[in-house]
């Protein structure tokens, strides 16, 4: 009787394993190899067009654009790059995109050019725009230094009481270039403050409250 239930277990066992292996046609892909083989075998189905196929197919694409999203190019890009790479890939420039978004130009403009970092209010807008994770847009990154010239130009000015006026302008190779020129006449109820007029024209004054 041993015997028999061993080998009634035995089967048992074997059975199993092939209901296993079956339910393990496909796995999670872990490797470029294992991905662009599955890509060749979504085709060939594909190609077969027979509807009992369709949940062969409907898991490998599953898992091949499970593998698309964790190694998107995206993942690796600083908030500013993904910004400007979805602009691009959506074929969109800054003022038809501020304009949608309902910000303005400026505030964009300034993102665009590490001045100003992202807002929760500008992530989740964004996200919902591009239909993409805020996550994306929440990471940490660098701003460009304040002009150090430009900055103890603003603070003299601050404290004599007269006006610095600074003008961004476009070097021949896309850049910004700051010029700055100082007024001697009194900025009155006025604060430090970015206003600009064009992407390569802008200006900031900078005055005593009186």
């Amino acid at each position: 009787m041993q015997n028999i239930a061993n080998s009634a277990k035995r089967k048992n066992n074997s059975k199993l394993k092939i209901i296993k292996m079956t339910e393990l046609k496909y796995t999670l892909i872990d490797s470029r190899e294992q991905y662009n083989d599955y890509c060749n075998q979504l085709e060939e189905l594909v190609m077969q067009d027979a509807p009992e196929l369709d949940n062969e197919i409907r898991l490998l694409t599953h898992l091949i654009e499970t593998w698309d999203r964790e190694h998107s190019p995206r993942n690796q890009m600083a908030p500013v790059e993904l910004l400007q790479h979805l602009m691009n890939e959506h074929k969109i420039s800054a003022s038809e995109l501020a304009r949608n978004l309902g910000k303005s130009k400026s505030l964009l403009s300034d993102i665009l050019s590490y001045r100003k970092s992202f807002s929760k209010e500008m992530i989740r807008d964004l996200a919902a725009y591009f239909k993409v994770s805020q996550e994306g847009f929440n990471r940490e990154y660098p701003l460009k230094e304040p002009n150090r010239e430009v900055t103890e130009l603003l603070r003299a000015a601050g404290q004599s009481g007269g006006a610095a006026v600074l003008h961004f302008r476009t070097t021949p190779k896309g850049t910004s270039s700051p010029v700055v020129h100082k007024s001697s006449g009194p900025v009155h109820g006025e604060r430090l403050h970015y206003q600009s007029k064009s992407p390569k024209h802008a200006m900031q004054k900078t005055g005593k409250k009186h």
